[in-house]
């Protein structure tokens, strides 16, 4: 078989070389991905509880204001 039947002449070259770099690229991000992702959960269950607590004032202040105007 020659390098046309099997494809391998579409690789060589400049388009070979694009290829190889964008998986390479590829392959990096995809290794660092996982420490990304549990790198962020302590941050992220930060913001879940200051949101909660944000909550917790927002219906506090709203029950004072309801006490007030039915006052």
């Amino acid at each position: 078989m020659t390098d046309a039947m099997l494809g391998l002449g579409l690789f060589s070259g400049i388009l070979g070389l694009f290829v190889f770099f964008f998986l390479l690229l590829v392959a990096i991000v995809w290794f660092f991905l996982p420490f990304a992702i549990f790198g962020t959960k302590g941050r992220l269950d930060t913001l879940i509880a200051e949101s909660r607590r944000t909550n917790e004032l927002l219906t506090h202040l709203l029950s004072q204001r309801n006490a007030r105007s039915d006052s």
